[in-house]
């Protein structure tokens, strides 16, 4: 694992909590970016060392390493020794699917979060098992006196630049911080911008829903969780009842603008959601995941889980069912694949166009 990633934190308290002193960790990513023949030797050592029961790889190949997080032909020297679980957090990206088949052979079961559909379409069967996102945060008590009701935690780009300009517009007082490539902020802090009446959370595309770590954080806040609809979510919280889903930037403001005038009716909402957050608990999952690397099938993490679309508007609802079975069928994964790297093509095109336009604007203006 590595040091600065925030995913990567919180697995790590994530497995302290319930292995409590009984963990020993190792960081790849300090051997450097070209070769993993130190970092894995390194490894092999530690693991003859100290024989553990269970080895848990937080995976990721860094940006622009030229190497493998872990040879393969380590990993498959690593499981003659040791049971060995793979987490997966960005499951629905295509070159995170690419890798979890590639090394497949060599893990016992692999965790993905994110989307339970991505994980269907991988069709790896016990192989791969979908888990919410685990929480240990309490409520932050220091709510801050930015005097806004609204807040937004997380990177502003795109899409949701848009709908953040637009609700300033419209006269919504945002509490904005916590974006990549900004001041970096203590746990503490992060979670103070969630815990404000309502906190506003993004879940991906139509095509390829999300339920992020956010959603339950801002949970532990008893913050009113407004998230864009989708797929996902909905098989985690009761539309509603445990969060509230908006479908457009209008709907948005129209909920906001709605709850700020029915405090009592938000918060009601905002603590089911947070009373929720026990079925979901750290224990629960991981004694789930042990279950199933121990062969016992009977634990509830293996049901599938189903959208709740009571009080989604038909529409929605007859949308959410199609794009939920597209997302689940292994049959369609080149349409995925096709998709993900369009869409970053189209993101390039967008990023070099906009700088062109820029120097265009320098060189007439000057």
């Amino acid at each position: 694992m590595g040091p600065t990633s925030s995913w990567e934190v919180t697995w790590k308290v994530s497995i302290e909590s319930y292995f409590q002193r009984d963990v020993h960790f190792f960081n790849p990513d300090q051997y450097g970016p070209d070769s993993s023949l130190e970092s894995d030797a390194a490894l092999l050592d530690l693991v003859n060392n100290i024989s553990p029961r269970l080895i848990v790889m937080i995976y990721n190949n860094g940006a622009n390493w030229s190497r493998d997080f872990i040879a393969i032909k380590t990993l498959s020297e690593l499981q003659t020794l040791s049971k060995i679980l793979c987490i997966w957090g960005d499951i629905h990206g295509q070159p995170q699917r690419s890798l979890l088949r590639k090394i497949s052979p060599c893990v016992d079961l692999n965790l993905c979060t994110a989307s339970s559909a991505a994980v269907n379409r991988l069709g790896m069967g016990t192989k791969v098992q979908y888990v919410p996102v685990p929480t240990l945060d309490s409520k932050i008590e220091d709510f801050c006196a930015c005097g806004c009701q609204v807040s937004f935690a997380g990177q502003i780009k795109d899409k949701r630049k848009e709908i953040i300009d637009f609700l300033t517009k419209k006269g919504v007082l945002i509490h904005l911080g916590g974006g990549e490539g900004s001041t970096t902020l203590s746990r503490t802090q992060f979670l103070s911008i969630l815990g404000h009446q309502m906190t506003i959370s993004f879940g991906g595309s139509k095509l390829e829903s999300l339920t992020n770590a956010r959603t339950f954080e801002a949970l532990t806040q008893k913050a009113l969780l407004l998230e864009q609809w989708g797929t996902e979510t909905c098989k985690l919280l009761e539309p509603y009842a445990e969060y509230v889903p908006w479908f457009n930037k209008r709907d948005l403001l129209r909920k906001i603008n709605y709850y700020q005038r029915n405090p009592t009716e938000a918060k009601q909402i905002s603590a089911k959601g947070n009373a929720k957050l026990k079925e979901f608990s750290n224990e629960v999952m991981w004694n789930s995941v042990l279950a199933r690397l121990m062969g016992n099938s009977d634990n509830t993490h293996e049901t599938p889980f189903e959208m709740n679309l009571n009080k989604i508007p038909v529409f929605y609802r007859i949308e959410a069912r199609l794009f939920n079975f597209l997302a689940s069928q292994s049959a369609f994964e080149i349409l995925f694949v096709v998709w993900f790297r369009g869409k970053e093509k189209f993101r390039l095109f967008r990023y070099y166009f906009k700088q062109v336009i820029r120097k265009a604007r320098r060189v007439i203006f000057s």
